[in-house]
């Protein structure tokens, strides 16, 4: 999908899904919205399934480790839960430096 389609706004509207809670209001790309939906939460293990989604479609041996890691106890953060100035990330993940797994 791209700008021709209604510029920006159209494209950022079928793109994103939108999240309300009483604690979030924001929107989730399609990944995450998936993981969200499998786990029946926002939190850790649904950051955690969708970033190894995303390393799935890219290097399946960094999926395994980072799965492994995950199983082993450790958790992602959230771009949103990161310190201000927040950027958005030039990749999907970009701000867990994945590429060093």
């Amino acid at each position: 999908m791209n700008v021709r389609f209604g510029g920006p706004e159209a494209v950022q509207g079928a793109v994103w899904r939108a999240i309300n809670s009483p604690a979030l209001v924001g929107h989730l790309c399609p990944w995450c919205q998936e993981a969200v939906q499998a786990e029946g939460a926002l939190g850790a293990s649904s950051i955690g399934r969708a970033a190894v989604a995303h390393l799935q479609r890219s290097s399946k041996p960094k999926a395994l480790r980072l799965r492994r890691l995950l199983d082993d106890g450790a958790s992602l953060s959230a771009w949103g839960s990161q310190p201000p100035p927040r950027v958005p990330n030039a990749e999907p993940f970009g701000h867990l430096r994945l590429d060093r797994l």
